[in-house]
């Protein structure tokens, strides 16, 4: 029943376009990779333009938890959505008891009155919708990204009222966040600035619930690791020190084979057609293995130009590489 009550709504909500454009979240056709494009895109566009772009980075505390069924029902009426589905949710979200299991003993059941089922169908939905509306009093040239409850709010600060304007514009969010029962968490909000011209950089400190949000050079999004600079310099690092960790805990552990594999050892004795990077070919006994994937590539390989085989561009050696195996197309080819 949830499978159609999805559909029906989603098909309503896209028919009349009535979801907002900055939400990318559990969207078809909608993506975290599109929302982080689109978004360094427009920094890096602002950037380029010698001009100077604070984002806050905003987080919610237990945003799916802290959805007031109430409220919740309010939106879907106040969206158009026809009674009876309404009515249907209304229902479903109704008498959910929770219990807490501690060494054994467990409380007593609580009825649950905030929050939209975790690990359903409509879940995810009905909290775009709730969230749905949170930018819409937003001063115009002030930029909001939601990714579900992942929060990003920037502006292009070109002068100090510019920045008088981001603040009033987080100020909104954050009277909509206690109209609606939805709180920010401020420790865990942040504020990042881009631009070509330290020097002259505008600075000023941005409050959300009288907090004064921390300025950070780089700080995880999404995923990845948004720097101040635009660059992906931190990102890199952090996921190479963590797959070091990785390696080197399944090497201690003996999870890992060290040692090059057989068909990976560089052929030490020279032929005509060898070039310096050549790879040992394994001896094959029978047909099935000598045109299986390894002995089959590693003959191609070893007979490349030694031109093509010592190319440390991927680009140019994919392209060489085309032209090799199809030489009677030579045009260029993007793979």
């Amino acid at each position: 029943m949830e499978h159609i009550i999805f559909s029906s709504i989603m098909n309503y909500l896209d028919n009349n376009n009535l979801l907002s454009s900055y939400q990318y979240g559990f969207r078809k056709n909608h993506s975290c990779e599109q929302q982080l494009i689109n978004t360094t895109e427009d920094l890096a566009r602002i950037r380029d333009n010698k001009s100077q772009a604070d984002i806050l980075i905003l987080d919610f505390s237990k945003a799916f938890d802290t959805v007031p069924h109430r409220h919740l029902v309010h939106k879907l009426r106040k969206k158009g959505i026809d009674k009876y589905t309404v009515n249907w949710i209304d229902n479903w979200l109704q008498n959910r008891k929770q219990t807490v299991l501690l060494d054994g003993f467990k409380s007593h059941p609580a009825t649950v009155r905030s929050g939209v089922p975790q690990g359903t169908v409509l879940g995810p939905l009905l909290f775009l919708l709730y969230i749905n509306d949170i930018g819409d009093n937003l001063t115009t040239g002030t930029s909001i990204r939601l990714f579900a409850d992942d929060c990003l709010l920037y502006r292009d600060i070109k002068t100090h009222n510019d920045t008088e304007i981001l603040q009033k514009d987080l100020t909104e969010l954050e009277k909509w966040s206690i109209d609606w029962k939805m709180s920010f968490n401020p420790k865990k909000c942040y504020v990042l600035q881009t631009t070509h011209n330290i020097r002259n950089r505008i600075i000023r400190p941005y409050f959300l619930h009288s907090t004064k949000l921390e300025l950070k050079e780089h700080n995880p999004y999404l995923g990845v690791e948004l720097d101040s600079k635009l660059n992906w310099n931190h990102h890199i690092t952090s996921k190479v020190n963590k797959a070091s960790q990785q390696l080197n805990f399944k090497i201690l552990y003996h999870q890992v084979a060290t040692e090059i594999p057989q068909y990976y050892l560089i052929n030490n004795r020279k032929t005509r057609h060898s070039h310096t990077v050549s790879i040992m070919q394994p001896q094959c006994n029978t047909s099935e293995y000598e045109y299986s994937f390894y002995p089959r590539t590693i003959r191609d390989w070893n007979h490349l130009p030694g031109n093509i085989a010592t190319d440390t561009d991927s680009d140019s050696f994919k392209e060489n590489l085309w032209s090799h195996f199809h030489p009677e197309t030579r045009v260029t080819v993007m793979l």
